[in-house]
């Protein structure tokens, strides 16, 4: 039982950390927004993952806008625009959640590993 109740709460909390965070299945603003799945080879991914340092946006379906980098509890930690490729080496080890917004309206949301 136990068990069972820790499993229920840390589903609850990686839940709620993905709600702060804005990730919903629902399109914001009229662009496309899509959950943080990996599944989807047409979705852009983070390269490398897990990074020391500088992060390249691959894969994504237009011009990258913008790109902001959250804590686990949804909060803004950086915000990169116009660009692709971004540095990260001052953060603290960790998971973050990345933002990507692209020139067509599409956002997508990716975990991001620092070591």
């Amino acid at each position: 039982m136990k068990r069972l109740l820790s499993f229920v709460v840390i589903i609850a909390l990686t839940v709620g950390a993905i709600v702060a965070a804005g990730v919903t299945p629902r399109s914001k603003g009229g662009g496309k927004e899509t959950e943080m799945s990996s599944a989807d080879p047409a979705m852009p991914t983070l390269k490398p993952n897990p990074t020391t340092g500088k992060v390249t946006v691959m894969g994504a379906s237009g011009e990258v806008v913008e790109v902001v980098v959250m804590d686990m509890n949804g909060r803004k930690l950086a915000v990169f625009t116009d660009t692709e490729v971004f540095d990260i080496h001052s953060m603290s080890t960790g998971s973050y959640i990345v933002r990507i917004r692209t020139k067509d309206g599409e956002v997508s949301y990716r975990k991001l590993i620092k070591q």
